[in-house]
C-alpha cells in the first residue's frame, strides 16, 4: 500500500520547504501544484525580449484557470502513482477531502502535514517573493494584508493515518524527523 504525504497550509507557511525536505529524506517523488502550474503556463508563455518569459495574464490569478488546471493534473498524476503503488509527497495549500477520498480506493494511506507560521512571518516571506517580481506572491500579500486571506482558514486533511502540525515561524527549515517517523509508523 503506497503512502501519500500530503503537505498543506497557507501560502508562505513553509509548505514547499517542508515537502521538499521530506521528499528528499525519503527519496520520494514530489508533486507540487505550483510546479505543475508553471509547467502548464510555460505551454502558453512567450519570450519577453529580455531573456525572460511572459505568461498569460490569467496565470497570476490565485485560484484562476491555471491553478485549477494544475490541481486537476496533480490529482490525476497522484491517482496514477497510487495505482502503480508509488508512494509520494504532495504539496498544495489545500488538498480537498473530495480528492483525498478518491485515493483510498486504490489502497493509499495518508500522512497529513500542516504547516503554519505567524502572520508576520508569512507576510515577510510573501513580501520577499513579491520583491523578485512574483506577481502571484504580490496578489497573495495584498490578500493577506487586507484580511481576504486568513492563515487560520487553511486546515489539514482529516482522513490521514497521522497528522503532524509544524510551525515554521522561527525556522524556514524545520526538523522533519517527526514526519519521517510518522511515515515509518504508517508502514506498520
Amino acid at each position: 500500500m503506497p503512502i501519500v504525504v500530503a503537505v498543506t497550509g497557507c501560502p508562505g507557511s513553509g509548505k514547499t520547504t517542508v515537502a521538499s525536505a521530506v521528499a528528499g529524506d525519503l527519496g520520494l517523488p514530489l508533486l507540487t501544484r505550483d510546479s505543475l502550474k508553471v509547467g502548464i503556463g510555460l505551454s502558453t508563455a512567450t519570450q519577453d525580449g529580455r531573456g525572460g518569459l511572459d505568461y498569460a495574464p490569467e496565470f497570476a490569478i490565485a485560484g484562476g484557470p491555471y491553478s485549477q488546471a494544475a490541481e486537476e493534473a496533480m490529482t490525476e498524476v497522484g491517482e496514477l502513482l497510487i495505482r502503480r503503488q508509488v508512494s509520494f509527497v504532495i504539496e498544495t495549500s489545500v488538498l480537498p477531502e473530495s480528492v483525498l477520498a478518491r485515493f483510498p480506493e486504490f489502497g493509499a494511506r495518508f500522512v497529513a502535514i500542516h504547516t503554519s507560521a505567524s502572520v508576520e512571518a508569512i507576510a515577510a516571506r510573501l513580501g520577499a517573493r513579491a520583491a523578485t517580481g512574483d506577481v502571484g506572491a504580490t496578489q497573495l500579500l495584498r490578500q493577506l494584508n487586507s484580511g481576504q486571506m486568513n492563515p487560520d482558514h487553511f486546515t489539514p486533511a482529516a482522513s490521514a493515518v497521522a497528522t503532524i502540525h509544524i510551525d515554521t515561524t522561527l525556522s524556514a527549515a524545520p526538523d522533519v524527523r517527526p514526519i519521517i517517523d510518522a511515515v515509518h509508523g504508517a508502514l506498520s
